[in-house]
């Protein structure tokens, strides 16, 4: 039921039922990738924005894949120190990254570097699973729910700009979901390779039927690695392509892992190709001024907040790995927001800057940042709006409504 809060005259709604506005927002750190999945709530009279929710919803599951080498486990970890950033800087321990890494890809060094944290604050924050079966995860996920239903939650500025209240988050890292089996798989003298994949199927179909729901109550966040392969029909006639399941991945592509992670995915990003592949083929693509090593393109294959099948590119140097600022710029000239005129660059509402000179003005010049972020997110506006509807809007539905129950 809504119920009065001591801390303010806001309705705060904790019905289980009404669960909807228990949510918060948790920024990527990248500005491009957080526009794509972003919406505006607006106010339902002056039709004015009341904020803009950039970043993804809490409790919610993220999921990348691409092909080998593309960088899925580098952006994972990336946009995961982003989103625990706020936590780790104002040293909230309630705050955990339980990390099933089930390809020995993560080490302290590579932590430090893609999260920017120093050692001592990754040890007070994150933690290595050492059991990593699909039933291991079940026992962490029923623990942190036990533990957090004997808590308060937090107080906090939700979605729609309200109060409202929200549990602190939980970050769960699978590398990678689709090659994690059931506990009696990984005994090496257990030579059942025959069912070992429809019963790692079985085990995530379980697993998310009984524990997806609780995600967004107990604010359960899980970002996972997916392998990809080729997508075979049975039966299919010679140089017949398989049918289409989402628009943004190729028809003959597949999600190991079966179709469950597939639906429990609210945000799919898909490293698609390697746009430049070296130094030279990124000042070939326009992108001298970057000093960068590779550009990849990318796509939401799926994004329950928004549109989905929107592109975007990542940008990747030997300083960040991918690069935050230079992913955004490069979108800017890609989009002709930063339109190329001679040896200069024009741009709406501020003029024109030397190629050479972009990224020193971003860092030092608010106008120029400003301008870059208004020009932006007009280019990206039917992304932004895609949720408003205008009181003449509601009407024109409502009157369409009322026909579709007309008797004759």
């Amino acid at each position: 039921m809504a119920k009065k809060s001591d801390v303010t005259e806001e309705i705060i709604i904790s019905d289980d039922k009404l669960v909807v506005e228990n949510r918060t927002i948790y920024p990527t750190g990248f500005r491009n990738i957080d526009t794509n999945i972003a919406n505006r709530v607006f106010d339902e009279v002056t039709d004015e924005v009341i904020q803009t929710n950039r970043g993804v919803l809490s409790g919610s599951m993220i999921t990348f894949i691409g092909n080998s080498h593309t960088g899925k486990s580098t952006l994972l970890f990336q946009i995961l120190g982003n989103m625990i950033r706020p936590f780790v800087r104002s040293k909230d321990t309630r705050v955990k990254v339980h990390i099933f890494d089930i390809e020995n890809g993560v080490n302290m060094n590579r932590l430090k570097f893609l999260t920017n944290f120093l050692e001592s604050e990754i040890a007070s924050h994150f933690i290595q699973e050492i059991d990593l079966a699909i039933e291991d995860l079940k026992t962490l996920v029923t623990n942190e729910i036990e533990t957090k239903k004997k808590l308060k939650p937090d107080i906090i500025t939700g979605t729609q700009g309200h109060k409202t209240e929200v549990y602190y988050p939980t970050f769960i890292v699978i590398d990678a979901i689709s090659e994690m089996i059931p506990r009696d798989s990984l005994d090496i003298t257990n030579d059942d390779s025959n069912t070992m994949y429809m019963r790692q199927i079985l085990e995530l179909d379980k697993f998310f039927k009984r524990y997806k729901s609780y995600f967004v109550k107990y604010n359960i966040n899980l970002l996972a690695v997916a392998h990809i392969a080729k997508k075979i029909e049975m039966g299919a006639m010679p140089n017949q392509r398989p049918a289409r399941e989402w628009r943004g991945l190729p028809s003959d592509m597949k999600i190991n892992g079966g179709k469950i992670l597939q639906y429990n995915t609210d945000i799919g990003i898909f490293l698609a190709k390697i746009e430049a592949v070296d130094t030279k083929s990124v000042e070939k693509k326009g992108g001298t001024y970057l000093n960068a090593d590779s550009i990849i393109e990318a796509r939401l294959f799926k994004n329950r907040q928004g549109l989905d099948n929107t592109t975007f590119f990542l940008v990747q140097d030997a300083e960040i790995a991918f690069n935050p600022l230079k992913s955004f710029l490069y979108e800017c000239a890609q989009f002709k927001i930063l339109e190329a005129a001679g040896a200069v660059r024009k741009l709406e509402g501020y003029g024109t800057v030397r190629s050479q000179d972009i990224i020193s003005k971003f860092l030092n010049e608010p106008e120029f940042r400003k301008s870059l972020y208004v020009n932006y997110d007009i280019y990206k506006e039917n992304i932004l709006n895609s949720s408003k509807r205008t009181s003449e809007e509601r009407v024109k539905v409502d009157a369409l409504i009322d026909l579709m129950y007309e008797e004759v």
